[in-house]
C-alpha cells in the first residue's frame, strides 16, 4: 500500500468537514473540508466509483461541521492488504486492482474505499 496522505495539507487534521455529498446512481462521493484558521484554505477530495462507504457520527453533534482527529488516505495495489485495515465488516470483491482507501476518524467516522481519488485545493 502506497501513503498519500502526504498529497494532503499538512495541518488537515486541523479542518473540519463542513459538507458530503454522495451521487447515488454514479456512486461518487465528495468530502469538503474548511481550515477553520485559515479560510482561504478549503480542500475537496472526490471518490469516483464507491466500492465501500460506511459513515457514522457522534449522536451530540448536531452542527454540521465536524472536527477531525485522523485523516488516512492510501492507494492500494494489494486487496488483501487493505481486507486488513478495513473496520466494518463488508466484503470488498477481491478482484480489484489499484483502489483508494480512506479513514477519517473524530467527531465523525468515514471509511471508504473508492476507484479513483482527485483532491481540489
Amino acid at each position: 500500500m502506497i501513503n498519500i496522505t502526504e498529497k494532503l495539507p499538512k495541518d488537515i487534521n486541523y479542518y473540519q468537514i463542513n459538507k458530503i455529498n454522495l451521487h447515488p446512481i454514479r456512486l461518487d462521493l465528495v468530502i469538503d473540508f474548511v481550515n477553520p484558521i485559515d479560510l482561504d484554505e478549503d480542500i475537496s477530495i472526490s471518490f469516483e466509483g464507491l466500492v465501500y462507504f460506511a459513515i457514522s457520527k457522534t449522536p451530540e453533534d448536531s452542527e454540521g461541521c465536524f472536527q477531525i482527529g485522523d485523516v488516512q488516505l492510501f492507494l492500494c495495489e494489494d486487496i488483501k492488504k487493505l481486507l486488513s485495515l478495513k473496520q466494518c465488516g463488508l466484503t470488498i470483491p477481491p478482484d480489484l486492482k489499484n483502489v483508494y482507501y480512506l479513514k477519517i476518524e473524530g467527531d465523525i467516522f468515514i471509511e471508504l474505499v473508492s476507484k479513483k481519488v482527485s483532491i481540489q485545493t
